[in-house]
């Protein structure tokens, strides 16, 4: 009930309520109705959390430049796709641990967020979505793709060609 408190404050620009155990779809979509001026939010490690919330997010929060739903265990290509498809100004993205995020977002997310600088995720990604992220993705940054398993050469050449500012890999 705390963070649903902040839905009355139409100004917020970040929120971090990383690792709250309780807090609810409900109390999200609530923030994100409030809050359209939300800018970054961090819902890492909050377990109950689903697409419901998310995709909230996503239609009320079009400003979002920074997300992170690392360890939502429940979020799908729903979640990041609608995500994709709203915030196209969307500069960080942290996605690991989501098990049921798969290629297919990641991609939407590269095809419409030109402006990400930073992606982790832990999504095994293959040399398709590389060729995607790296002739979108001109200005990224920081790639962390933590267990996702090897590109090919080819990927990674692609990538290096394609993400000439990459400094943290």
């Amino acid at each position: 009930e705390g963070v649903a408190a902040l839905a009355g404050c139409p100004g917020l620009r970040a929120l971090n309520a990383r690792s709250c155990p309780g807090l609810e779809d409900a109390c999200v979509r609530r923030l994100a109705a409030g809050c359209p001026a939300l800018a970054s939010l961090n819902l890492r490690e909050c377990p109950l959390l689903t697409d419901e919330a998310i995709v909230t997010v996503a239609q009320h929060c079009r400003e979002l430049k920074v997300l992170s739903v690392t360890g939502l265990h429940l979020l799908t290509d729903r979640s990041v796709e609608a995500v994709a498809h709203s915030c196209h100004q969307l500069e960080a993205l942290n996605c690991c641990d989501c098990p049921l995020v798969t290629e297919r977002a990641v991609a939407a997310v590269a095809r419409s967020c030109p402006h990400l600088r930073s992606l982790k995720c832990s999504t095994p990604l293959g040399d398709a979505a590389a060729a995607t992220m790296a002739a979108c993705w001109s200005g990224l940054v920081q790639l962390h793709l933590v267990g996702s398993g090897a590109f090919s050469d080819h990927a990674l050449a692609a990538l290096a060609k394609g993400c000439e500012l990459l400094q943290d890999v």
